[in-house]
């Protein structure tokens, strides 16, 4: 790109670079190309999309203005931008298996991201006019798609409908968080299409305006949702991106804390909208599957309209697992004419969905579904390590030590290679995609965290809170609190989820209890749902004249359960009492990796610096206590054995050890006024009187 067209280039927000803004339609934009489009095939930059937390999709791609691809696209609103994967693409979650056999087959295909699933807010204006009608509106500095028409990609925040606004303002203005746009390859008209180097490369806040306007427009549609005809495929069950316990409820139309089936219904509803999936494949899954009874029993009109209510109510409460429709909490289910039967009380229920087994003995009557491992290893796959062999995706990592020992000023270390890209302690590279961090604070130590952010230089945009209120003490017996928790690390960059600490989170519960086994499970299926590694801090009992000097699983203060779902337990301890701020941070538990080698560990007020790790120092043989003994005592002359005994003695040293030493050492004795005398061998042609 020559200078003269970088500077006519519009930025998000203002104006263009250089005098006036530059119609997109005009004759450079066919010529706009990038060295790194050149250079980078799209199969590189599909998977650079997903790991960055995006969902790549291939697209169709045009040749002289004509569809490209196998499909032969007749329609010019369908050349470069058509899926090629066919109905049901957009309750895909690509791996990067599925974008390599994608493009393997199709290189030259465009790539589309899927917005719903990505977390991204698209602001399309399609014309110069509607251009400058959302720079008036406000338009923050964000990563810009530049192609015939530019579009602004923002985060979509949680609050915020999964559906689209068309044709407004001047009627060519477009804002959507459904379906997908197409970031890289060719449009029909010849004109690239590439997110554009220049500007920003994270996704900022979307602009409120936006999300205004998508929920007038999800609170408006009400019943006039209309379900296409010929429903899409349902994807497999276990490739859903919701909850186990939302998939057991799918599987089988029961479970969870609901008082009825209409209750149970409507909950699963949501979180399949609050997961990205569109109407389409919202019913066909509900149709399939127990938990649609009542909706097989009416219209599709019904389910139609209660998927859109479902979108309406992610706008104004955050998403919670146990939630109730609108005016339905502890009514009767109309369909059924049955009374609500009384809840649990929720601060009891840890893991959201679950419901009491039968005893044994007592029969299912329901035919068995069971799946297997070839299942698990779908959802799952191998274990991938971000920190390799300390910090691991989707598992419970626990971090612990004594009270004062830095527990929380490691934590914003780790979280600081997340937000930064700063190296690992052990000076390895961070090779991830930088993202945020969600910090979970229980210990009300906001103010000394975020002073100790600003001495590091750790940028605040990049530590989440949980909860609203950003003072808040999370509770981890508090179901909104988990849900919200839940809510916010299912966000695409969320790289990490910190909890500071276990015993000031579950202020309801005794550490020493087994209930305290709920706690840490949950922690685990949140780690393992989001595919996300979830670092916990907790304390280590003060050492015992029992215990060794190195931290061990049993000097975990509370049950025992407390470790029991950790795959990854690390300590941090002072070995060398002779410099106890030289700390040594090590691995204590690992069903993941062999054990790696300690670091050692120094805190100062501008961080931590980080090196050999310290070690008790070894204790002196009583071989060696002597010798130095002696050394010491005789390097002034002869002295009387009388007196280098007493001395021994005062000293701790075995009269035996002197004498084995003595051998060794060379020393020779001589007798002189009835007294035995010592002395070293250069000193042997002294008088001894």
């Amino acid at each position: 790109m020559s200078e003269g067209k970088r500077t006519a280039r519009r930025q998000p927000g203002g104006g263009a670079r250089g005098e006036g803004i530059v119609d997109p339609s005009s004759q450079h934009c066919s010529t706009l190309r990038t060295e790194s489009q050149a250079a980078v095939s799209n199969l590189d930059y599909a998977l650079s999309l997903r790991r960055r937390g995006w969902y790549p999709i291939p697209l169709c791609w045009p040749q002289e203005g004509m569809c490209a691809c196998p499909k032969q696209h007749k329609n010019p609103q369908e050349v470069g931008k058509a899926p090629l994967l066919g109905p049901g693409y957009q309750s895909l979650r690509p791996t990067e298996d599925d974008i390599r056999k994608w493009w393997g087959q199709w290189p030259q295909a465009n790539v589309g991201v899927l917005l719903g699933a990505s977390g991204v807010l698209s602001i399309d204006p399609d014309s110069p006019q509607a251009l400058q009608e959302v720079q008036a509106l406000g338009l923050p500095p964000t990563i810009r798609r530049v192609s015939h028409h530019d579009s602004f990609l923002y985060r979509r925040p949680e609050i915020c409908p999964i559906t689209q606004a068309n044709h407004r303002g001047s009627g060519q203005l477009d804002v959507k968080t459904v379906g997908y746009v197409v970031v890289r390859g060719w449009h029909q008209t010849g004109c690239p299409v590439m997110i554009d180097a220049d500007g920003p490369q994270e996704l900022a806040a979307a602009p409120q305006w936006a999300v205004d306007m998508l929920r007038d427009v999800a609170a408006k549609k009400g019943k006039q949702v209309v379900l296409p005809e010929a429903l899409p495929t349902p994807p497999d069950l276990n490739s859903l991106r919701v909850p186990m316990q939302v998939r057991e409820m799918i599987r089988t139309g029961k479970g969870g804390t609901f008082p009825s089936r209409s209750e149970r219904h409507f909950a699963v509803l949501r979180e399949l909208c609050s997961a990205g999936y569109d109407d389409g494949v919202i019913a066909a899954v509900v149709l399939a599957h127990p938990v649609g009874a009542k909706a097989r029993e009416r219209d599709r009109a019904w389910l139609g309209a209660e998927i859109e209510r479902a979108r309406a109510s992610l706008v104004d409460r955050p998403l919670l697992p146990e939630a109730l429709p609108p005016g339905k909490e502890g009514t009767p289910d109309e369909a059924e004419g049955k009374t609500a039967a009384p809840t649990k009380d929720k601060t009891e229920v840890l893991i959201e969905g679950a419901e009491e087994r039968p005893a044994l003995g007592v029969a299912y009557t329901q035919q068995a579904q069971a799946s297997d491992w070839r299942d698990m290893a779908k959802i799952l796959g191998p274990v991938e390590f971000d920190w390799d062999r300390w910090l691991a995706r989707g598992f419970l990592h626990i971090l612990a030590g004594e009270s004062g020992r830095g527990k929380s000023c490691l934590n914003l270390r780790i979280a600081a290679c997340y937000v930064m890209g700063w190296p690992w302690p052990d000076g390895s590279s961070f090779t991830r995609e930088k993202g945020k961090v969600l910090w979970c604070e229980s210990e009300g130590a906001q103010a000394l965290n975020l002073e100790r952010a600003g001495k590091w230089g750790v940028t605040l945009e990049g530590l989440l809170c949980p909860l609203e209120d950003p003072l808040a003490s999370v509770n981890l017996d508090n179901p909104q609190h988990r849900s919200a928790i839940v809510a916010a690390g299912k966000l695409p960059d969320v790289r990490l989820v910190i909890v500071d600490s276990l015993s000031a989170a579950c202020t309801r519960r005794d550490e020493n209890s087994t209930q305290m086994l709920q706690v840490v499970t949950w922690l685990a299926t949140l780690a393992r749902d989001t595919r996300k590694p979830v670092l916990v801090t907790h304390h280590l009992r003060k050492r015992s004249l029992f215990d060794s000097d190195s931290p061990s699983l049993d000097r975990l203060r509370g049950s025992s359960s407390i470790t029991q779902t950790a795959r990854m337990v690390w300590a941090i301890d002072s070995p060398d009492t002779a410099r106890p701020d030289h700390l040594r941070l090590g691995v204590i538990k690992s069903n993941l990796a062999r054990f790696p080698s300690p670091i050692g560990v120094t805190i100062s007020e501008s961080g931590l610096t980080f090196d050999e790790a310290p070690q008790k120092p070894r204790e002196k043989t009583e071989t060696e206590k002597a010798r130095e003994f002696l050394l010491m005592e005789l390097s002034g002359g002869p002295i009387k054995k009388t007196v280098l005994d007493t001395k021994a003695t005062q000293a701790e040293v075995s009269v035996r050890a002197l004498k084995r030493v003595k051998e060794e050492l060379g020393i020779r004795s001589h007798k002189s006024g009835g007294e035995w005398w010592w002395a070293l061998p250069i000193l042997d042609n002294e008088h001894i009187p």
